[in-house]
């Protein structure tokens, strides 16, 4: 007898709340980490608004699906003067080996937008928009991205960023 485990969102067959909310999203034609930076971005609204806030000072992090929102908001709000994701840059080649290799994880649905892979785009492209601003990148050996993958955009960001010192 099959038993199923059962949560606020989704079971066993349907996957977690991400899967459950990010499928439902797909069916819109949108991709659920356009919801996510929405919300981002409206936050940072408020927090600017607010009159103890300097703005010249606004600084983001975030944990795995926190990392996530953070690489994919840096592109979109020039407000942000500095950043840290942690836990979600990797490379487009780790994650496919994740993928064939023993967890077969392939991250949440809002971790890889729709065509993301199908054209080219890396982690380092996504965070590249935010040079030459301050950016740290934080990993876990054990995490399910790959430290490797990190380290790679790691140094092709480190390459870039000194490209752009150099021009100015």
């Amino acid at each position: 007898m099959t038993r199923l485990v059962r949560g606020a969102y989704g079971d066993a067959r349907t996957g977690n709340e991400h899967d459950v909310v990010g499928r439902q999203y797909f069916l819109t034609g949108n991709h659920l980490s356009n919801l996510m930076m929405w919300d981002a971005i409206r936050a940072i609204d408020y927090l600017v608004s607010r009159e103890e806030v300097d703005e010249a000072r606004i600084g983001i992090t975030g944990c795995s699906g926190g990392g996530t929102l953070v690489t994919h908001i840096l592109a979109a709000d020039e407000r942000i003067r500095v950043a840290e994701p942690v836990c979600f840059v990797t490379t487009a080649r780790r994650i496919f080996e994740e993928l064939n290799g023993p967890t077969t994880q392939t991250g949440d649905p809002e971790q890889v937008p729709v065509g993301m892979l199908d054209f080219g785009i890396e982690h380092a492209d996504l965070l590249l928009p935010f040079a030459p601003r301050p950016l740290q990148i934080e990993a876990a050996k054990r995490d399910y991205s790959s430290v490797v993958g990190t380290r790679e955009t790691y140094a092709e960001l480190k390459r870039m960023y000194g490209l752009l010192a150099a021009g100015s």
